[in-house]
């Protein structure tokens, strides 16, 4: 881990308007246990760059299985990394906890929480074993109860795995005696240090009112520059999601991608196939959903990486209408959310379809005569198994966004307008929903403008 770090890696900054009531709800749960923790990642961006905060990433010394006993309504994603999904008020906040997260978990200071169990623990142990250790004192010829308590403390270190006691906050005297090791500066660096991009890399102590900064990520903010924390062969080796992200966190904040950093994206954009199946789904939804999938859909293609997610539009690249990417951010901005994998799934297969027609000589004349078939023709080339490499939309929304497409070409052959159709749907989706559009309404009012567009 570099040591270079500024001496002024901790900033006085008021950070606390940028945190939901849900989130504040679950720092407050796990600072009255004890438990240390701090808001991090894209929380502190966003603020810093003037954005809006999607979610709330938390960050704490609690175990994973302390978090989950704490917060009833939550679940464990991941397997590498674990995090805790808590359920908070309709709110989904990210709690992960440094232990998952650090190269040695016995070098992380115990928390208050984790103090009072030793402590409960050790009292127990001396009001059993009293007359044992006077006894064994006895026999010693009377060494001392300071030397007792000094070998007390190293069993209680050596039981919990680790190499020391518990600590004070920034290290110190240990309450239970045992070596010192490490502290929390140490293990927020470390923490620091392990993330993807500097832009990611700082934490937020709420309470105090702290940004602790190892990484000069106010820095790059202010810049609004895109670097790796580590080099970026090694950042990119150790996670090739990373090259992904990179476009996706350039073109939705508007950020300049450091020349070292672009340079080695080029060279290992390739090891992006090397991702499983899920998780290149997920990171392109993140991608598409948020108001910026025509940008991020160039960047893409830029990067020669469209080849590897979407073949089938890298191989119609110049037919496919970009079009129909502006009306999807249009609709997250009139939303103000974003859009749910059936909508952009949808999307991105209308967009094939379109190319398709327009080879056909558009949807007028003869055209429009077979104009179902192209549908189901585009469905079957796009879901067909064992596509090398593999197109990442998935099949469930592609078969409702077919028969969408299907219902709106024979209304065309008829002459019909599916206007009618289309707000009688989305008033029927907006009385299910308390009035809100519902995923398949808001596809099927794109795919209406795509084509009247």
């Amino acid at each position: 881990m570099p040591r270079n770090v500024a001496a002024g890696a901790a900033h006085e900054r008021d950070l606390t308007a940028s945190i939901s009531p849900a989130a504040w709800e679950v720092l407050y749960a796990l600072r009255a246990r004890g438990h240390e923790s701090y808001v991090v990642g894209g929380t502190v961006r966003d603020y810093l760059l003037g954005s809006e905060t999607k979610d709330v990433d938390v960050c704490t010394s609690a175990t994973p299985e302390q978090i989950q006993n704490l917060f009833r309504s939550s679940r464990v994603v991941g397997r590498r990394f674990p995090i805790i999904h808590v359920r908070q008020n309709k709110e989904v906040i990210e709690v992960s906890s440094f232990r998952t997260n650090c190269e040695d978990s016995s070098m992380i200071p115990l928390d208050w929480c984790q103090q009072q169990m030793l402590r409960a623990k050790d009292a127990g142990g001396r009001r059993r074993g009293v007359r044992n250790e006077r006894n064994e004192r006895n026999e010693r010829g009377g060494r001392g109860e300071r030397g007792e308590r000094g070998e007390r403390g190293v069993r209680l270190s050596e039981s919990r795995g680790g190499r020391h006691g518990s600590k004070s906050r920034e290290g110190g005297i240990d309450p239970l005696g045992g070596d010192i090791v490490g502290s929390w500066s140490e293990t927020r660096m470390q923490n620091a240090f392990k993330r993807d991009f500097s832009v990611n890399g700082m934490l937020y102590e709420p309470f105090s009112r702290v940004l602790f900064d190892y990484v000069d990520g106010v820095g790059d903010c202010e810049r609004r520059v895109l670097r790796t924390i580590q080099s970026p062969g090694d950042s990119f080796r150790e996670d090739p999601a990373r090259i992904l992200r990179a476009i996706r966190l350039a073109t939705r904040l508007k950020l300049e991608i450091a020349d070292e950093t672009k340079l080695e994206m080029l060279k290992q954009k390739e090891r992006v196939a090397d991702l499983n199946h899920g998780r290149l789904q997920m990171e392109l939804g993140a991608m598409l959903a948020y108001g910026s999938a025509e940008a991020t859909y160039k960047t893409l293609e830029e990067f020669d990486l469209l080849r590897l997610l979407l073949p089938h539009h890298h191989a119609r690249h110049a037919t496919v209408p970009l079009h129909v990417l502006r009306l999807m951010d249009d609709r997250v901005h009139d939303l103000k959310r974003p859009l749910a994998s059936v909508t952009y799934n949808g999307a991105m297969f209308t967009m094939l379809v379109l190319a398709d027609l327009a080879g056909m000589g558009g949807a007028d004349g003869m055209a429009k005569m077979s104009a179902v078939d192209v549908v189901d023709e585009v469905f079957e080339r796009v879901t067909a198994p064992k596509q090398t490499p593999k197109q990442l939309l998935g099949r469930k929304a592609l078969e409702q966004t077919s028969y969408l497409l299907r219902e709106h070409l024979l209304l065309a052959e008829r002459g019909e307008s599916s206007a009618s159709t289309s707000r009688r749907r989305e008033r029927r989706g907006s009385q299910r929903k308390g009035g809100h559009q519902t995923a398949t309404s808001v596809l099927e009012d794109l795919i209406a403008r795509a084509f009247n567009t």
